[in-house]
């Protein structure tokens, strides 16, 4: 993962906490990952609701999914993983 410029090694196990306001990103790499998310407060809930309904759709655009982020104080930085759309 990233956290602002810096390139973070997690092997299964780890764990990394976020502040409120720090850029990050995810690599999605070729072995298959899981991650457990905890946000306090729970302000995050509705982003991926959102998110998730907007993209069971076929012709979602990626300036949609700009709008959701930006409806829910997030920043997107950098381009979007394939899989994102």
């Amino acid at each position: 993962m990233y956290l602002e410029d810096r390139e973070v090694v997690c092997p299964a196990g780890s764990f990394i906490f976020i502040p409120h306001g720090v850029r990050h990103g995810f690599r999605v790499g070729d072995v298959t990952s899981r991650k457990l998310n905890f946000y306090f407060p729970a302000a995050m809930i509705g982003y991926f609701d959102a998110l998730a309904s907007a993209l069971q759709r076929e012709d979602v655009i990626e300036s949609e999914l700009t709008e959701i982020a930006s409806a829910h104080a997030m920043e997107i930085v950098g381009p979007p993983p394939e899989r994102y759309i």
